[in-house]
């Protein structure tokens, strides 16, 4: 059967922005990955560039998430082997009053996360809906190779995971009366 935190180790997440320009990984263990096809930062500006970024990581968080709801439902599914249902919520009557644990989760899904690069080069910010928007800033592509801007980009998308993080267990903390 396996625990969660094996099976996510083992998930991993590959995505290629639309032009092909732009590949994002991400490893069940935490690491996530940034390419740039040969020639590709000859080929963009830093608004077309700044699309397909956008484009693979909201790519990347949906193929991701949609993967952890599937690996947590048969994991359930495992788990109660004795078929009654009750871990998988099929069992009694429930209580009309809405859960703690739906009141966190719809709370969670409306954070907005915001995080830039230790340069400034590049901006992210995460949206309710999954969306990732990530900026180059302007005359990047003119003064920085394709490996600092991998860095740069890296670097923005882990500070709105480290955004997201913080608001979350802020949240969970105000919700739950414990600091």
């Amino acid at each position: 059967m396996g625990t969660l935190a094996d099976r996510l180790n083992t998930m991993s997440v590959k995505v290629v922005s639309p032009d092909e320009t732009v590949r994002v990984a991400f490893t069940g263990g935490g690491q996530m990955h940034v390419e740039f096809s040969q020639g590709s930062l000859e080929r963009h500006n830093e608004a077309s560039l700044s699309r397909q970024l956008s484009h693979v990581f909201t790519q990347t968080l949906r193929r991701r998430k949609r993967d952890m709801a599937r690996m947590l439902r048969d994991l359930v599914a495992e788990i109660d082997v004795d078929e009654d249902e009750t871990f998988s919520g099929g069992g009694a009557a429930r209580d009309p009053v809405v859960s703690h644990r739906e009141l966190m989760e719809t709370a969670l899904e409306q954070i907005t996360a915001l995080g830039r690069s230790r340069r400034g080069l590049v901006t992210a910010r995460l949206t309710p809906g999954d969306f990732m928007d990530v900026h180059v800033r302007k005359g990047c592509l003119d003064l920085h190779s394709a490996q600092e801007l991998r860095v740069e980009v890296l670097a923005a998308v882990a500070a709105v995971t480290a955004d997201f993080r913080r608001q979350a267990a802020e949240q969970t903390n105000d919700g739950s009366g414990r600091s």
